[in-house]
């Protein structure tokens, strides 16, 4: 069922990223992701595109999501 991969796919991102989990985060990027349902291929693409931003904000404590409010 791809609906559940997907809502799995997400869970495995959001830990990564919640773990500040550089390693664990590119070895998801790794991942063939082509059977997950087509409203998931954006954010994958994302991902990809900005993955030296991402590990970059997960390796540094600082962030300016409050100023973004």
């Amino acid at each position: 069922d791809s609906l559940k991969q997907g809502y799995e796919v997400y869970q495995h991102f959001l830990s990564a990223i919640r773990r500040r989990d550089v390693p664990d985060f590119t070895k998801l990027l790794k991942e063939n992701y082509k059977e997950l349902p087509e409203h998931y291929q954006p954010v994958m693409t994302t991902f990809k595109k900005y993955q030296t931003e991402i590990k970059r904000a997960l390796r540094v404590p600082y962030s300016n999501g409050p100023l973004e409010c």
